[in-house]
């Protein structure tokens, strides 16, 4: 017998030891009988009671029908449903829905518990408690959570999934994952939920263990386009009112959720306070295309955006967009004297920081590094846009950035700095205490009143070369590396909603106009630092980083081309006083290979020195990278080609002077005058060619004295007269044509 025979018959004989109870599908509805089989639509099941009495086996999925509310007047274990078997790898038990819109299982303790269980998915169920977070009403059961997740053995528990899953009105928390014991979960998966109306906490992932552990018992969750909203706190507590918190956990990725509106509850005392989304004495944690904002502090203190505090290493947030929390949009912060974990090599980047700060009863800046104890350092914050201004319920300072306290080498680069006026401090740091190796380098600062404004411990600056003067920052070898140019962003002090963290590119306020300052000109962190900055940007734009330019300064990399090219018209220059009369002038772009195909047109008004900025967008115009003719056309001058053609990378500057040298046109095809080229004028029929036929609209003007900005003033004195008709007169005695490939 062949050996592909043999191991054919072996796997059609593994197929029949397969029970047949695999994949089996039970129905629930409250118009059915506890007494039906429920193994179909037609004879389903009734009550919670029924299914929490049945084991389950791999592959088996319990069908809840949508729209049915299910009430128990009895719990399982403190729980209405309860999870009682796990399923196999590839085989998940899966509870969920079956008909139109979700099952609603209604609570007053535990709404679903998953007690030492794996492989198990719940999808596309309501859980509703009876805790109303405004009134803090119905507090009888404080462990009074929507999905209660517990590992209470050694055994480490795999692959639980919690998705498409609307979870309100629960005291404690809407998701809480937690563990007596190390190690305890490895892959949670926590998607397209919705939260709304909780206490405490709305997706908490904590453990009971102590941090002497050798290994965290939390690994590898997602948590991905989950909407998360009014999550109050509890009047009764301190630190309540967070979004998403991650306590002792192991690689998280965080990613497109929306989380707004919580925070507010809480006891008024001085203490620390709720953030939107939040990871302590976590490692190898990314938090990514969030958006965040409304975050409340009650006690003045905290209410971030996105936060990391104590022990927190090796992370990442990158592309958020927080905005209009009552403290920072990010942060990094120690409080804990006893916890030996540092808060380290942890980075903020590409993410865009807007009118925070709304109410801060001490100093706090858009995006803050702060620590009591000296356990926090190598924070590399770039690559952000920070718009900061001060709220009148902020009675303490207030700033873009801060830095205060123990920190220590900590590197902020590359990042667009704007405040609204002087009320507010592009940079400040303090109290210093024993903070040192503080770097800034690259960045750009900018106030929409022009007045800069920067603290470094109990001296103020305002400008920024006093400010580098005395502080020696923004210098690389001795070379300033600061930018206080306009950086022309679209519209700077937005901090609207988006609403929808699939839609952040939308948000075009803090991308900047071709003229910025900030464009080509970010430190290039690898060559300079070996630091590695991704592939993106805010806008998932990809960054130039290896291209012949360099990249932008802020969260925006732009992929369009500021194309600067010199042009001169033989009649709007003047040799005599080197001044170019300002016109606007067409640029186009043609592929270097016929039939030339025009790819691109472009306008701008050139200056009295000739030159012209020609903004064109690669993305938008679907242009590939590569080389182009340059197409000069003006209303009465001869159309005009670059002798070669120029190449072309999105995101990279490119110039071009057509009048330094006759060789840089096709056909040396301009006009020397003076000491400068020119391209010829004349056409004022733009035919290709300068003749009698634009000769004689020129006489004909000329002879009824027209006046104004016509097409057969050449020379752009508003007059048509005889030094028009001459130049045109040449020209055509010269035979003039438009040369082109």
């Amino acid at each position: 017998m062949s050996m592909f025979l043999k191991i054919f018959l072996l796997f059609i004989l593994s197929l029949s030891l397969i029970p047949d109870s695999y994949g089996r599908s039970f129905y629930v509805s409250t118009s059915g009988n506890d007494l039906n089989n429920g193994l179909s639509v037609s004879s389903p099941w009734r009550t919670l009671t029924k299914v929490n009495a049945t084991a389950f086996l791999p592959g088996d999925t319990i069908k809840f029908r949508g729209g049915d509310i299910f009430e128990s007047n009895t719990s399982f274990a403190g729980a209405k449903l309860w999870i009682t078997n796990s399923g196999a790898p590839g085989l998940p038990i899966v509870y969920t829905s079956y008909g139109t819109g979700k099952p609603v299982i209604k609570a007053d303790t535990v709404g679903i518990y998953v007690v030492n269980k794996s492989y198990v998915k719940i999808n596309n169920i309501s859980v509703k408690g009876n805790f109303n977070p405004f009134s803090q009403n119905n507090t009888v059961h404080f462990n009074n959570t929507g999905i209660y997740i517990l590992n209470t053995g050694a055994t480490l528990l795999k692959d639980i999934t919690i998705d498409s899953c609307r979870i309100t009105n629960f005291l404690s928390s809407a998701l809480q994952v937690s563990s007596t014991n190390a190690p305890a979960f490895d892959g949670i998966y926590v998607t397209n939920c919705r939260v709304d109306s909780i206490g405490d906490t709305g997706i908490f992932f904590v453990t009971g263990i102590s941090y002497s552990f050798s290994a965290y018992p939390i690994k590898n969750i997602t948590i991905r386009n989950c909407e998360i909203s009014r999550v109050t706190g509890i009047d009764t507590r301190v630190f309540t009112g967070d979004g998403i918190l991650l306590i002792s956990v192991d690689s998280a990725l965080v990613e497109r959720n929306l989380v707004y509106d919580c925070g507010g509850g809480g006891l008024q005392v001085n203490g620390p306070g709720p953030s939107a989304i939040e990871a302590t004495e976590c490692r190898n944690i990314i938090f990514q295309y969030n958006e965040t904002y409304g975050t409340k502090s009650n006690t003045g203190s905290d209410g971030h955006g996105c936060h990391f505090d104590e022990g927190v290493q090796n992370s990442v947030m990158q592309y958020n967009y927080s905005h209009g929390n009552d403290g920072p949009g990010f942060s990094c912060h120690m409080y804990a004297a006893n916890y030996p974990l540092s808060d380290s090599n942890n980075t903020i980047r590409y993410n865009i920081s807007a009118g925070n700060l709304r109410r801060s009863d001490f100093q706090n800046g858009e995006i803050t590094v702060s620590s009591f104890q000296a356990t926090i350092y190598d924070i590399h914050v770039y690559n952000n846009t920070i718009f900061a201004q001060k709220s009148p319920q902020s009675p303490g300072d207030c700033a873009a950035i801060l830095i205060a306290r123990n920190a220590r080498n900590i590197y902020i680069r590359n990042n667009s700095i704007i405040t609204a006026d002087s009320n507010v401090y592009q940079w400040y740091h303090f109290p210093l205490e024993n903070s040192t190796n503080i770097v800034l380098q690259g960045n750009s600062y900018w106030s929409l009143d022009n007045k800069l404004r920067f603290r470094e411990g109990i001296n103020q600056y305002k400008s920024f070369s006093q400010w580098q003067s005395a502080s020696g920052k923004e210098l690389l070898n001795n070379v300033n590396t600061g930018i206080t140019a306009d950086p022309n962003h679209i519209n700077a002090g937005i901090s609207g909603a988006v609403n929808n963290p699939y839609m952040l590119d939308t948000l075009s306020a803090y991308k900047f106009r071709s003229i910025s300052a900030l464009k080509d000109n970010a430190l290039n962190q690898a060559s300079l630092f070996g630091i590695n900055t991704g592939e993106f940007d805010f806008y998932g734009l990809k960054l130039n980083s290896g291209a012949d330019c360099g990249t932008d300064i802020g969260a925006y990399e732009s992929n369009g081309i500021n194309l600067k090219v010199k042009i001169y018209a033989e009649g709007l220059y003047n040799e005599f006083s080197n001044f170019h009369t300002p016109d606007t002038f067409q640029i186009q772009t043609a592929s270097a290979n016929p039939p030339y195909e025009i790819s691109g047109t472009y306008k701008s008004v050139s200056g009295t020195d000739g030159n012209g900025n020609y903004y064109f967008d690669f993305l938008n115009a679907s242009l590939p990278f590569g080389n182009y003719y340059i197409i000069v056309k003006h209303r009465n001058s001869i159309e005009t080609w670059s002798a070669a053609p120029v190449y072309l990378h999105a995101g990279c500057n490119a110039e071009f002077d057509f009048t330094s040298d006759s060789a840089s046109a096709f056909g040396k095809n301009l006009v020397r005058k003076g000491g400068k080229y020119c391209i010829y004028s004349g056409d004022i029929n733009q035919d290709g060619v300068i003749d009698i036929t634009d000769n004689s609209a020129i006489e004909t003007d000329m002879f009824n004295f027209l006046k104004g900005y016509n097409l057969t003033d050449l020379n752009g004195d508003l007059l048509t007269d005889i030094q028009d008709i001459a130049i045109s007169e040449n020209n055509s005695f010269m035979f003039v044509t438009s040369v082109k490939p």
